[in-house]
């Protein structure tokens, strides 16, 4: 059974270790001269204070896109200016053009591009606790756990967590834990992780894949740019994935080998193949009275798909996936567009159709998923998202409504509402829950 795995495997780590050798991953040292002030500045924006205007500016970036390591085409200048209690960042962004730079976005934190300029470490913990409201009060849940994030430079990171969870009745087999390795630059990228779940680990406060399990992730990739077909980079990967329980049974094994390709006019082309192991212990129900056999599964998928500039007003995307399901085939196309509105509204729409031929009784069927999210700024540091889903097989419809606020920074208030409703069934209301989330960052 396992030597099944040493051809995608090894073909990994052959290309990450190629990669390692033929390219160098030395990084070239930038320092930044820091001014010292007597008072603090006022954070609204502008740099008009003449602490600023003191300050030694950096202003000697490359490009990361769209030619990665050549001149920047625009002045960017950044100063730094520090006191007893902070550390203050001024950024000036120069542009030639000025009215032609799109502003679509407003929320803060909002995923305008994946940066990755300010590298940080941290640790953490947490601490959860669920008590019943009964008198021998034996039912409790307590759970706690540790987490780091490592920097080391711009290319190297570290991560990982530690968890134990404490229910008088599953004693023992209660931790969990995850490390992580990772090598990040424009040309190649490389991480590899291990997670172990106990058996016994209660996660009912949380969420986990799945108990009493033991994966092992590999993936590397080559990015060159190429400079042909219009093409702005060429991602090349290769994603590893390895599950087996603690009995050393595998349950879950994947190889994902696939081609992305980034066009100068932010488009992407995206093409893969997925060689899957599936061991299912008990059958398993895809539809109602439609059941997959237990036992072990090989089947293999091909991905096609293509997305337009998300940084437009207008985006869509087309994604299509057919192959093996299981013991049968199955055949998706899954549509979605984009309206950026004002920097204010976006609007989302999705749409996926899922043609399944299983040959067990009732395996011929078609699915049909709707679905559409709303999300409204108010301000850089207000929003308010509602997403709605409509699923034709289970005849389900489902809302999510949040509300963030960040009232300050690192600090969050979350208000959400979640209701789901049966509409081919007698009861219309399946479940609802409101929740209140906020969280709070201390600064030592």
């Amino acid at each position: 059974m396992r030597s099944a795995v040493r051809f995608p495997l090894a073909l990994t780590v052959g290309l990450a270790l190629l990669a390692s050798r033929l390219f160098s991953f030395e990084t070239e040292n930038h320092n930044a001269v820091a001014y010292r002030i007597s008072q603090p500045v006022v954070i609204n924006g502008e740099l008009d204070e003449s602490a600023w205007r003191e300050a030694s500016p950096v202003s000697s970036f490359t490009q990361r896109e769209p030619r990665e390591g050549e001149p920047a085409s625009e002045l960017t200048q950044v100063k730094v200016l520090f006191d007893d209690h902070s550390l203050y960042i001024g950024i000036t962004c120069h542009d030639r053009e000025p009215s032609k730079v799109v502003a679509n976005e407003m929320r803060r934190d909002a995923v305008l591009e994946d940066d990755g300029f300010f590298e940080k470490s941290s640790f953490g913990g947490i601490a959860l606790s669920k008590d019943p409201f009964v008198e021998n009060g034996k039912d409790y849940n307590h759970g706690a756990g540790l987490d780091f994030s490592l920097a080391f430079g711009q290319n190297f990171q570290a991560g990982g967590f530690v968890a134990k969870t404490f229910t008088p009745s599953s004693r023992g087999k209660d931790w969990a834990g995850y490390l992580s390795l990772i090598w990040s630059s424009d040309f190649f990228s490389s991480d590899i992780s291990y997670t172990d779940i106990g058996k016994n680990f209660n996660a009912e406060m949380g969420f986990v894949p799945r108990l009493d399990m033991k994966r092992l992730r590999l993936n590397v990739g080559i990015g060159p740019r190429p400079k042909i077909l219009n093409i702005r980079q060429m991602l090349l990967f290769n994603h590893f994935n390895y599950v087996e329980n603690h009995s050393g049974l595998l349950e879950t094994r994947f190889n994902f080998t696939g081609m992305r390709n980034t066009f100068q006019d932010g488009g992407e082309r995206f093409f893969a193949f997925i060689q899957n192991y599936e061991f299912l212990p008990e059958p398993f129900e895809i539809k109602e009275k439609v059941f997959i056999p237990s036992g072990k599964h090989h089947f293999n998928v091909f991905v096609v798909s293509y997305e337009s500039n998300k940084s437009k007003n207008v985006s869509w995307q087309v994604k299509t996936r057919s192959g093996q399901f299981y013991n049968g085939h199955f055949l998706t196309l899954e549509l979605g567009g984009v309206l950026k509105l004002s920097q204010h509204l976006n609007m989302e729409c999705i749409y996926s159709r899922n043609q399944f031929d299983l040959p067990v009784e009732g395996g011929k069927f078609v699915s049909n998923i709707a679905g559409s999210r709303i999300i409204y700024s108010f301000t850089p540091r207000l929003f308010a998202k509602v997403y709605l889903q409509w699923n034709d097989t289970e005849k389900r419809f489902k809302s999510n409504f949040l509300i963030r606020w960040i009232y300050k920074p690192g600090s969050n208030l979350y208000l959400i509402y979640n209701e789901t409703r049966d509409l081919g069934g007698q009861e219309l209301l399946g479940d609802r829950v409101l929740m209140l989330k906020v969280s709070f960052l201390f600064n030592t």
